[in-house]
């Protein structure tokens, strides 16, 4: 199901997974749920609770309001940093970071990323698949032969390579940001590089985002905030 494109981040409605969740759910008809909201320093900033589907929603709604950026359109150059860790403890963390940084970037833009990743990629799968396949398709075609949980990183890291020129600031073996389609920077030189790419490009239309792991920004063309209404379907009390 990862490989379905319905399955995308920020998407309730007609999103596979999250549909599968809740029939899975409404099995068990739980009879309440509370979900809570934090920031980035883990900082409790609301809680929702009731149905397991309308709480969830709500939540949704009250994420995007507390923790959500809207724009007018995409920026050219988007700088971000996962937030430090324990959200760049390895790649397989940071690249969640990453996905919501793109939600900000036009397609082709560029993604100015730091993360230290101190542990590797974060699952061994990751690396055998960038190690045994060269491109997205190939290694899509090789997890829908036999899926591993992990290795559909690999997909999404190749796949975010190819969408948009990414410059990973990171203490990763360069090889490996490389076999991703990212272009590697040594912690060092980041200033240096982030100037350089500034300079060659001085018109980019440049966002800025700290704390990428915990920040949603969307262009108001692409979506439209959650909708909160009672799910279709769902059996449950109302409480």
């Amino acid at each position: 199901m990862v490989l379905d494109p319905r399955c995308r981040l920020c998407a309730l409605e007609g999103n596979p997974a999250h549909e599968d969740m809740l029939e899975g759910c409404s099995m068990v008809n739980p009879d309440f749920i509370v979900n809570v909201i934090l920031n980035p320093e883990g900082t409790l900033l609301q809680a929702v609770a009731g149905h397991f589907a309308l709480a969830h929603q709500q939540g949704c709604q009250a994420a995007a309001e507390l923790l959500g950026t809207p724009l007018d359109s995409h920026f050219d150059l988007v700088v971000a940093s996962a937030g430090g860790w324990p959200f760049d403890i390895d790649l397989r963390q940071a690249h969640k970071g990453m996905e919501h940084a793109c939600l900000a970037l036009r397609p082709g833009g560029v993604l100015y990323y730091y993360a230290e990743c101190a542990e590797g990629l974060g699952s061994p799968h990751i690396e055998r698949y960038l190690s045994l396949y060269g491109d997205a398709r190939s290694i899509e075609q090789a997890l829908r032969e036999r899926f591993e949980v992990g290795a559909h990183k690999a997909l999404w890291l190749v796949q975010l390579g190819q969408r948009y020129r990414v410059h990973l600031v990171t203490r990763l073996d360069p090889e490996l940001v490389r076999r991703c389609g990212f272009n590697p920077v040594p912690p060092e030189r980041h200033q240096q590089r982030l100037e350089e790419l500034l300079d060659a490009e001085p018109a980019m239309r440049v966002g800025v985002m700290p704390n990428a792991g915990s920040t949603i920004a969307w262009v108001e063309a692409d979506r439209a905030r959650p909708a909160v209404s009672w799910p279709q379907n769902i059996t449950g009390r109302r409480i």
